[in-house]
């Protein structure tokens, strides 16, 4: 638990959900109907305050322009929240916990955090938006900076290429998508075979990447472990058959061990440099 406000500095870019108007929706107690906050996805960038406060969470930019907001979307208004969630406020700490921001002093200046919420409440959408928008959140120039750090190292070990060979497919998952609207993990699901697919998760609250091999006996991991982590620039963690786990700034290996796997059904050591 989070005890009073709390002011971080952010030094790396991290998924935010802009607070934008409000909505009706379709959802009904008794008579009354009840309004969506709808967001617009965007970043906070380094140079950014966050205003953990017990109202809410409020980004201040550095160019003194004040949001209202959230790190991560609301569950469906009638779906319970799982036990143990942690709050917007615990989500920031967390941040600063692995490094993607500091903690600061009190600004000495007047915030008019009352101003940038009444501005959202006075701006009236179409009704039934829901609480996002959805075709941002497809849009790659949309991208949260957290899925841009998984493409970048996809695109730089040839991975498409790779499951394109394999006969394969492959899906990208953004924080705020999917089956958990309320995560802030991103992923690149890869369909294999039998049912059969990985996934290659990142998250802004660590620095880990969990490759998880699903309807499979960890073939991923055991072909990792018949390689030599070490002759492809790795330190895994096995938890189980199922995810293995590596720092974050192992994610390009982690990106060329995949391509060779989903193609080769191996892990290739690289190539010795010629004498």
């Amino acid at each position: 638990m989070i005890l009073g406000n709390r002011y971080y500095e952010f030094d790396e870019p991290v998924r935010w959900f802009k607070a934008a108007g409000v909505s009706l929706s379709n959802a009904y107690w008794g008579s009354s109907r009840f309004d969506d906050i709808f967001h617009e996805p965007s970043a906070v960038n380094p140079g950014d305050q966050v205003h953990a406060l017990h109202g809410g969470v409020w980004v201040v930019r550095a160019d003194g322009g004040v949001e209202v907001g959230c790190f991560r979307l609301p569950k469906p208004r009638f779906e319970k929240a799982s036990p143990g969630t942690p709050s917007e406020q615990e989500l920031v700490a967390m941040m600063a916990k692995c490094g993607r921001c500091h903690e600061i002093e009190k600004p000495a200046r007047q915030i008019d955090y009352p101003a940038a919420r009444e501005a959202v409440m006075a701006r009236r959408l179409p009704d039934t938006l829901g609480c996002v928008d959805g075709d941002k959140l497809r849009d790659l120039r949309y991208a949260s900076p957290t899925l841009r750090k998984l493409l970048d190292a996809s695109a730089e070990a040839r991975l498409g290429r790779s499951v394109s060979r394999a006969g394969a497919k492959w899906h990208r998952i953004d924080a705020g998508q999917g089956g958990e609207p309320d995560s802030m993990e991103c992923t690149l699901r890869i369909d294999l075979a039998e049912g059969r697919r990985l996934t290659v998760t990142a998250f802004a609250t660590r620095r880990e990447i969990w490759v998880r091999d699903h309807g499979s006996d960890g073939d991923f991991a055991a072909a990792l472990k018949a390689a030599d982590p070490s002759n492809v620039g790795l330190t895994p963690e096995y938890r189980n058959g199922v995810v293995t786990i590596f720092p974050e700034d192992e994610v390009g290996n982690v990106m060329k061990a995949l391509a060779s796997y989903v193609e080769h059904g191996h892990i290739a050591a690289p190539a010795a440099p010629r004498p």
